[in-house]
């Protein structure tokens, strides 16, 4: 089925290096144009993020972008602006208490942007909703003025927007439903 609704979000398109994703924090994208995209985060070189098969955390973004070069996923990672208060190494141990409340995406209950959500309304006051789909947080965050560059690997950010597409909860959890079939 080919979309034709995309939400669209303003962004400021930067050159992605090897050391581009090691010091900050990073809202990171795989599989963009996917319904749905996958969504993790990255905190001073690790990559966090929640999955059918349960928690994946302290990954290391050298072994996740070789994953994303070999495999060619569309990505994007979003350069967050940092925390006023608190450093990123507090905000890597805090994500890592909230990921720890969800064991595994659940159909209809948990996704992987779960907690993300549960992190951005603590930390940066997002005030997300519980039916917010990706689209919704990315548009909450850009608003406020949280996003300060976005990179982009196999994909083009064209007229510096990203644009995902939309789906419904019943299209979201039909495809978790799919995934979990085979674990």
């Amino acid at each position: 089925m080919t979309r034709t609704e995309f939400a669209s979000i303003s962004i400021n398109k930067g050159d992605l290096s090897d050391t581009t994703l090691t010091k900050g924090l990073f809202i990171c994208l795989l599989h963009v144009k996917r319904v749905p995209p996958h969504i993790g985060i990255i905190i001073n070189g690790k990559y966090h993020s929640l999955t059918i098969k349960g928690i994946e955390p302290n990954i290391s973004t050298i072994a996740l972008l070789r994953t994303i070069q070999q495999q060619k996923i569309e990505s994007v990672f979003l350069e967050i602006n940092p925390h006023p208060v608190y450093s990123n190494d507090h905000m890597n141990s805090m994500f890592l208490e909230i990921l720890k409340k969800y064991p595994h995406i659940r159909s209809n209950e948990v996704t992987c942007l779960s907690p993300l959500k549960d992190f951005f309304n603590e930390f940066y006051a997002i005030n997300s909703s519980a039916n917010d789909m990706i689209y919704d947080l990315l548009k909450r965050i850009a608003a406020n003025n949280f996003i300060l560059q976005a990179y982009s690997l196999n994909l083009s950010l064209e007229n510096n927007t990203l644009s995902i597409p939309v789906y419904t909860q019943e299209e979201l959890s039909e495809k978790i439903n799919a995934i979990r079939k085979n674990y």
